[in-house]
């Protein structure tokens, strides 16, 4: 048995980061057949295509031979005196390893839910006077502190099925890299290029087209080795970004082959 936070617990045991991971193990034995050791283990693994990284693997042996206990039939409780206190993270299995028989290894496997308490840290100075004020958030020209910019990518296209054009976008996203769920992710896109329909195609609020990618892959028995190609992958896309013109351009700028539109992305809350 395993006992998950009470508030968080709905379909499994589920912990948060930082707390203890409680629970006990029933042993009821119809026959004659002694036990050599109760053992607990809790694993975490990342799974990149076909490889796994195992970043925790803590055991702890609630039965130790060592202390003369057996059971020969009957019932037997048994637990951690003191459950341990683990930090940990993405992936968890427990392993329940009862081994009747020294020739034997016996597993009883079971997911655990998991939530991080991750805080993230400080937006820049300018973006949090812009919140204190009440103002339009800094783009990356007054504020370079505070965004992350990313290689400028090349557009290439038919404008109206015609005319062949070309622009460049680059995107900014608000540093830090983390963000609470249910939040937003501050956004700047940049358009350029040399052709003035172009651009106030591309810079229209609703041409751009932003939005996060998480991928899954897995196996449903995934403490086996097998075949990568039997991997299954699973996508999820969040709500597409809103944008709207940006105030950061100078007038005197207005009218040349750039421009500039400000956005954000609002997180799910899973």
């Amino acid at each position: 048995m395993l006992y998950g936070d009470s508030k968080l617990s709905k379909q499994l045991p589920t912990f948060t980061e930082g707390s203890k991971v409680h629970g006990k193990v029933k042993v009821d034995l119809t026959s004659g057949e002694s036990i050599n050791a109760v053992v607990v283990t809790i694993r975490g693994q990342l799974i990149s295509g076909s490889t796994f990284d195992t970043f925790l693997d803590y055991s702890q042996t609630l039965w130790p031979e060592s202390t003369g206990q057996k059971t020969t039939r009957g019932r037997s409780d048994c637990g951690p005196k003191d459950a341990p206190d683990l930090k940990f993270s993405n992936f968890l299995k427990l392993f329940w390893n009862a081994m009747p028989k020294p020739a034997y290894n016996t597993k009883i496997i079971t997911p655990i839910g998991y939530i991080p308490i991750i805080r993230p840290g400080p937006p820049s100075r300018l973006r949090q006077l812009a919140y204190e004020e009440t103002t339009p958030i800094p783009g990356p020209v007054a504020d370079p502190e505070g965004w992350f910019s990313l290689p400028p990518c090349p557009v290439v296209g038919k404008l109206y099925n015609r005319q062949f054009v070309d622009a460049t976008c680059t995107l900014s996203i608000a540093l830090p890299l983390s963000y609470t769920r249910g939040s937003v992710i501050p956004l700047h896109l940049v358009i350029q290029s040399h052709d003035v329909r172009t651009l106030d195609v591309l810079s229209s609020p609703l041409a751009a087209v932003c939005r996060l990618r998480r991928t899954f892959r897995f196996h449903p028995e995934e403490h086996r080795t097998v075949d990568p190609k039997l991997r299954k992958d699973e996508i999820e896309h969040s709500e597409l970004a809103t944008w709207w013109p940006s105030d950061e351009l100078p007038r005197p700028e207005k009218e040349t082959f750039k421009r500039m539109l400000d956005g954000e992305l609002l997180l799910p809350l899973t």
